[in-house]
Protein backbone atom coordinates (compact mmCIF):
# COMPACT_ATOMS: atom_id res chain seq x y z
CA UNK A 1 0.00 0.00 0.00
CA UNK A 2 1.26 3.47 -0.85
CA UNK A 3 1.92 6.03 1.83
CA UNK A 4 -0.53 8.87 2.16
CA UNK A 5 0.73 11.98 0.34
CA UNK A 6 -1.15 14.27 2.73
CA UNK A 7 -0.05 14.35 6.33
CA UNK A 8 -3.10 13.62 8.50
CA UNK A 9 -1.73 16.04 11.09
CA UNK A 10 -1.90 18.85 8.53
CA UNK A 11 -5.66 18.48 8.13
CA UNK A 12 -6.15 18.22 11.89
CA UNK A 13 -4.15 21.40 12.41
CA UNK A 14 -6.24 23.23 9.81
CA UNK A 15 -9.46 22.13 11.52
CA UNK A 16 -8.07 23.18 14.92
CA UNK A 17 -6.99 26.57 13.59
CA UNK A 18 -9.86 27.46 11.27
CA UNK A 19 -12.75 25.28 12.41
CA UNK A 20 -15.73 26.14 14.56
CA UNK A 21 -16.41 24.72 18.01
CA UNK A 22 -19.43 22.44 18.40
CA UNK A 23 -20.70 20.07 21.06
CA UNK A 24 -20.85 16.39 20.17
CA UNK A 25 -23.40 14.37 22.13
CA UNK A 26 -22.74 10.63 22.09
CA UNK A 27 -26.06 8.81 22.46
CA UNK A 28 -26.28 5.32 23.89
CA UNK A 29 -29.67 3.66 23.82
CA UNK A 30 -29.65 1.93 27.20
CA UNK A 31 -33.04 0.23 27.39
CA UNK A 32 -36.71 0.24 26.42
CA UNK A 33 -39.69 0.72 28.74
CA UNK A 34 -42.58 -1.72 28.67
CA UNK A 35 -44.31 0.79 26.35
CA UNK A 36 -41.41 0.80 23.89
CA UNK A 37 -40.01 4.18 24.92
CA UNK A 38 -36.25 4.44 24.61
CA UNK A 39 -34.18 5.44 27.60
CA UNK A 40 -31.04 7.19 26.40
CA UNK A 41 -27.74 7.73 28.07
CA UNK A 42 -25.77 10.66 26.70
CA UNK A 43 -22.39 12.25 27.20
CA UNK A 44 -21.33 15.60 25.78
CA UNK A 45 -17.94 16.69 24.54
CA UNK A 46 -17.77 20.45 24.21
CA UNK A 47 -15.48 22.58 22.03
CA UNK A 48 -14.95 19.94 19.36
CA UNK A 49 -13.47 21.62 16.30
CA UNK A 50 -14.86 20.96 12.82
CA UNK A 51 -15.57 22.67 9.51
CA UNK A 52 -19.22 23.61 9.02
CA UNK A 53 -20.50 23.53 5.46
CA UNK A 54 -23.80 25.23 4.57
CA UNK A 55 -25.10 24.15 1.19
CA UNK A 56 -25.93 26.89 -1.32
CA UNK A 57 -27.42 26.94 -4.80
CA UNK A 58 -23.92 27.03 -6.32
CA UNK A 59 -22.91 23.67 -4.81
CA UNK A 60 -22.85 20.75 -7.23
CA UNK A 61 -24.51 18.48 -4.65
CA UNK A 62 -27.47 20.90 -4.52
CA UNK A 63 -27.68 21.05 -8.30
CA UNK A 64 -27.67 17.26 -8.51
CA UNK A 65 -30.32 16.91 -5.78
CA UNK A 66 -28.18 15.29 -3.07
CA UNK A 67 -28.69 18.31 -0.79
CA UNK A 68 -31.14 21.17 -0.61
CA UNK A 69 -30.23 24.84 -0.20
CA UNK A 70 -29.58 25.48 3.49
CA UNK A 71 -28.68 21.89 4.40
CA UNK A 72 -25.68 21.60 6.67
CA UNK A 73 -22.91 19.06 7.09
CA UNK A 74 -19.88 18.89 9.33
CA UNK A 75 -16.33 17.84 8.52
CA UNK A 76 -14.57 16.38 11.56
CA UNK A 77 -11.03 15.10 11.96
CA UNK A 78 -10.60 11.48 10.94
CA UNK A 79 -9.98 10.34 14.51
CA UNK A 80 -13.06 12.09 15.99
CA UNK A 81 -15.41 9.67 17.73
CA UNK A 82 -18.88 10.16 16.24
CA UNK A 83 -21.50 7.64 15.14
CA UNK A 84 -24.87 7.55 13.43
CA UNK A 85 -27.53 8.59 15.96
CA UNK A 86 -25.21 10.95 17.84
CA UNK A 87 -25.99 14.66 17.92
CA UNK A 88 -24.14 17.87 17.12
CA UNK A 89 -24.97 21.24 18.74
CA UNK A 90 -24.09 24.20 16.56
CA UNK A 91 -25.39 27.76 16.43
CA UNK A 92 -28.03 27.10 19.13
CA UNK A 93 -29.50 24.13 17.23
CA UNK A 94 -29.25 20.35 17.63
CA UNK A 95 -28.62 18.11 14.62
CA UNK A 96 -28.91 14.32 14.46
CA UNK A 97 -26.16 12.39 12.67
CA UNK A 98 -27.71 10.40 9.82
CA UNK A 99 -24.69 9.30 7.84
CA UNK A 100 -20.91 9.45 8.10
CA UNK A 101 -18.71 9.25 5.03
CA UNK A 102 -15.03 8.73 5.79
CA UNK A 103 -12.66 10.56 3.44
CA UNK A 104 -9.68 8.23 3.10
CA UNK A 105 -6.38 8.21 1.29
CA UNK A 106 -4.17 5.11 1.36
CA UNK A 107 -6.15 3.60 4.23
CA UNK A 108 -5.91 6.68 6.44
CA UNK A 109 -9.16 8.44 7.36
CA UNK A 110 -8.36 12.13 7.00
CA UNK A 111 -11.88 13.55 7.47
CA UNK A 112 -15.34 12.42 8.43
CA UNK A 113 -18.07 14.01 6.31
CA UNK A 114 -21.00 13.98 8.76
CA UNK A 115 -24.47 14.34 7.23
CA UNK A 116 -27.14 15.55 9.63
CA UNK A 117 -30.76 16.62 9.95
CA UNK A 118 -32.11 19.28 12.28
CA UNK A 119 -34.01 18.03 15.35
Amino acid sequence: MADCLIDANFIGQEIDGLGESVTVRVVTKASFSKYGDVTETTSDTESVKCFVNYMSQEDEEVKSGVFQIGDIRFWFKGDQTIDTGDRVYHNAKWYQVNNILPIEISGTTLLKDVRVSKI
